[in-house]
């Protein structure tokens, strides 16, 4: 078996697909110690070109039971393609993206678990588009710019002065819960057997949960390094609304910031990006 660091990637190592489509059977130990995985279900998604980043929950299910046949699982990937294997590392989303920067321009996604329509609900986007602005005023958040979807959202941002962008995710995450959990638990949500019933099978997954979970642990946090690259997810941001059928126009869409671009104002203020 062939592996390689992977640079500037703290505890982690990539296996090369030939050694995955051998008919032989790999042992787990050979690829890391069973103490650096967390057990629960097989998942693995594209992290760039010819490379595929393998979730740590993959591992439990497969892996970590003594031998199996690789070539089971990745039979549809190039040859020449190498395997992202992660270590225990707590700055490392699941999905293998990872704040490392705290106070570089990120672009971020917060999604409902299960892509729950949670916020076709107007009580829902006035708890993201409140904390928001608390998190402007009080936590250091630059909030570039940003869109409230059906059951995600995207916004671009960064921390301002000692702040950590880290910490003012995991805050906004926490204190949205809170307050969402209670209006989903109250009689003015009409769905909420079924979303309560949805929310508690998804905290089951996790050990450090709550009784519910909302929503998904990572933030899919991409570095903006260039003018080019804030371009293209700022017209992202504010092209979603349209592509979705819901406007014509983006500035016609009220839960983003295309308004404030476009028209000087929108429902929230923001700290403009250019």
């Amino acid at each position: 078996m062939s592996a390689k660091i992977i640079s500037n990637t703290p505890h982690v190592f990539a296996i090369h697909t030939r050694d995955l489509h051998s008919s032989k059977a790999v042992p787990s130990q050979a690829l890391c110690s069973s103490q650096a995985m967390s057990a629960n279900k097989l998942s693995y998604t594209p992290l760039f070109e010819g490379c595929a980043f393998v979730n740590l929950m993959f591992f439990a299910d497969y892996v970590c039971k003594q031998t199996i046949l690789y070539s089971q699982f990745f039979a549809t990937y190039n040859h020449d393609s190498y395997f992202c294997i992660p270590m225990k590392n707590k700055t490392i989303f699941k999905d293998g993206y990872c704040i490392r920067d705290q106070r570089a321009t990120h672009f971020l996604t917060f999604t409902v678990c299960g892509w729950i329509d949670l916020f076709t609900r107007k009580s829902y986007r006035d708890i993201l588009l409140e904390s928001f602005q608390y998190c402007r005023k009080h936590k250091g958040l630059i909030l570039n710019a940003y869109v409230v979807m059906s059951n995600h959202l995207h916004l671009i941002a960064k921390a301002n002065g000692e702040n950590h962008l880290s910490d003012i995710i995991r805050d906004f995450k926490a204190h949205t819960h809170r307050q969402m959990i209670r209006i989903i638990q109250s009689e003015e949500e009409s769905r909420r057997h079924w979303m309560l019933h949805q929310l508690k099978y998804y905290a089951s997954r996790h050990s450090r949960n709550e009784q519910f979970q909302i929503w998904i642990q990572h933030s899919h946090p991409e570095k903006l390094l260039t003018h080019e690259m804030a371009m293209i997810k700022l017209n992202y941001i504010h092209e979603n609304p349209v592509r979705s059928g819901y406007v014509t126009n983006p500035q016609d869409y009220l839960f983003s910031s295309a308004s404030n671009y476009i028209n000087g104002e929108g429902l929230i203020d923001i700290d403009f990006l250019f």
